[in-house]
């Protein structure tokens, strides 16, 4: 054995066992990726998306599920709720899930590939806009390796100055002029000009009322002109609707939902008040945003309006919307998306669009304006999933949405011009009467501020505190909040100059010294004589250490010469 060791026999044998079993494990392997192509060949992308979480009264057998299940075996659901009500706003979203199943077929088959293959999976996971998305896609879309991504309007900045984005200019640019520019305004950083999502829905919040209840209200729909007539009409209602557990309106109270803010924002602006003005500085503590919100939680003080549901928790839009269909309520402020709601409600004719109503401050639009983006997650891909995440976006953009709102392209907003039904979306536009949140990096932060504040109005008003104090508190502790915020993340203009004034003149004074106190060349070269010199007198006095004494003659001299 040791001749073996030491003539190399023995590392020849291992070598060989070794590269016996490589060849093995390749066959295998083979073999193996022959069994499943779809694991050697599939590409695969992920998307997460907001779920649509109105729940009409709707049946589902087990065989529903079955076939569902085996239709989208990519499908998933993650909004915070038990499993049956995630799976049943799972099934209510599947219109959107066999529009991506024919995107990937088509895709695949434009590629000359198997549409009924595996080469490309298309995941998605539908999260809910509860339970604060915006952190979630902050902190977890890049680390699971999502592709693309359905966000608010308002975030797209907040994501895009983060790096959770990746730039797809190359996406929307040659298709900007088919959209609307308020739709077009969420999908870039304000003063900006690349774009980093392209728009898939429009959100324009206008009234719906139950017709049975306004005639039995004795309320006409067309007196409703203004806020102020919002209010009159609510206390006609008082007086001659007398059916327990009907309200008026319904309001959004809930600290986890976004609509909480978007509708309280129709008075807000409505009596001329801002969360930001236009110099980037904080105005919600100011009079008019105080009073317009003191108009607002009054529907609720006067009994126009409940603050909490029947469970005792504090209402979501969604909770709103179940019940209006229900005849629970004879008005409420909601996007476009209830329109596909009414149409499946068993008396659609009982839900009609009113339009929006006005405040005071006529000269601004007070009707809240957003929707949703698609974006391209800034995570690693394959050059065909990119390809197909870019391409699906434009598909799904194109496509629309009618489950989440309106679709964002001009030729969609001609034809509702033409539909009695639904003109009072592009003409909320064409009047000037919407209004959007500026489209800036510290949005995310500021709309999470006023939504958490907002809601705790309504829970300490319900609690009796008095409303005007109540107000006044959390708007000046929203105010200062707001401040810290913008100031943590955005310097003013005149700071931003300082900066650079102070930076430059510093670097040209040190440049000025340098150049001024610049050594001639006898100077440097004097310099290097003197370190020679010391360097050769360190060296002697190494080599005679212990061999001289302090006071030697010698020694003295090279002292001098240091």
């Amino acid at each position: 054995m040791r001749a073996d060791f030491r003539s190399g026999r023995y590392f020849r044998v291992l070598q060989e066992r070794g590269m016996r079993f490589m060849r093995i494990f390749t066959v295998l392997s083979v073999f193996l990726l022959l069994l499943s192509p779809s694991l050697a060949l599939s590409d695969e992308i992920t998307l997460w998306l907001m779920a649509g979480e109105c729940l009409p009264e709707r049946a589902y057998s087990g065989a529903d599920f079955t076939d569902f299940a085996a239709r989208y075996p990519y499908a998933g659901i993650d909004i915070g709720q038990d499993q049956k009500r995630s799976m049943l706003v799972l099934m209510e979203n599947r219109g959107i899930l066999q529009g991506i199943e024919e995107f990937r077929q088509g895709f695949l088959r434009e590629r000359g590939l198997d549409p009924g293959g595996g080469d490309l999976v298309i995941r998605v996971v539908f999260i809910g806009w509860h339970k604060d998305p915006l952190s979630r896609i902050l902190n977890n879309a890049v680390k699971e390796g999502v592709d693309v991504v359905q966000i608010g309007s308002t975030w797209t900045a907040a994501l895009a100055q983060r790096g959770v984005l990746k730039q797809i200019t190359d996406v929307v640019k040659p298709v900007e002029r088919e959209y609307i520019n308020s739709a077009l305004q969420g999908s870039r950083i304000l003063g900006e000009d690349g774009y980093y999502a392209i728009p898939w829905v429009l959100d324009i919040r206008t009234w719906f009322y139950n017709r049975e209840l306004f005639e039995e209200a004795g309320i006409k729909a067309e007196s409703l002109k203004t806020l102020d007539d919002l209010e009159r009409a609510c206390e006609k209602f008082k007086a001659n609707v007398k059916e327990k557990g009907v309200w008026f309106v319904g309001i959004p109270t809930s600290g986890d939902d976004y609509s909480t803010l978007h509708s309280a924002m129709t008075w807000i602006w409505g009596w001329g008040g801002n969360i930001v003005n236009g110099k980037g500085l904080p105005g919600i503590g100011d009079e008019r945003a105080i009073e317009g919100m003191s108009r607002y939680v009054g529907l609720a003080v006067k009994g126009c309006a409940p603050m909490k549901g029947g469970d005792g928790k504090a209402l979501r839009l969604v909770d709103i919307e179940t019940d209006f269909l229900k005849g629970k309520y004879a008005m409420i402020f909601i996007g476009p998306w209830i329109l596909d709601a009414v149409a499946g409600a068993e008396r659609p004719d009982l839900f009609v669009n009113a339009g929006s109503m006005s405040g005071p401050a006529v000269s601004s639009g007070n009707i809240f304006t957003g929707g949703s983006q698609l974006a391209l997650i800034n995570s690693p891909r394959s050059p065909m999933e990119e390809e197909a995440s870019k391409e699906l976006m434009k598909f799904l953009s194109f496509r629309g949405n009618p489950g989440a709102g309106l679709s964002p392209r001009i030729d969609n907003f001609e034809a509702l011009l033409k539909d009695p039904k639904l003109c009072t979306y592009p003409l909320t536009l064409i009047r000037q009467e919407f209004r959007s949140y500026p489209s800036i990096p510290e949005w995310g932060k500021v709309e999470g501020i006023m939504v958490g504040h907002v809601a705790n109005v309504f829970k300490r008003v319900g609690e009796g505190e008095d409303r005007r104090d109540v107000i006044t508190t959390e708007f000046g502790t929203a105010r200062q909040e707001i401040a810290r915020s913008m100031g943590s993340e955005r310097l003013p203009q005149w700071g931003v100059i300082a900066i650079v004034v102070v930076i430059g003149g510093t670097l040209f004074f040190l440049l000025w010294r340098f150049l001024k106190r610049r050594p001639s060349r006898m100077e440097v070269v004097d310099a290097v004589r003197k370190f020679h010199r010391i360097k050769d007198v360190l060296h002697r006095a190494k080599v005679w250490k212990g061999c001289v004494k302090d006071d030697d003659e010698e020694v003295s001299r090279f002292r001098g010469l240091l």
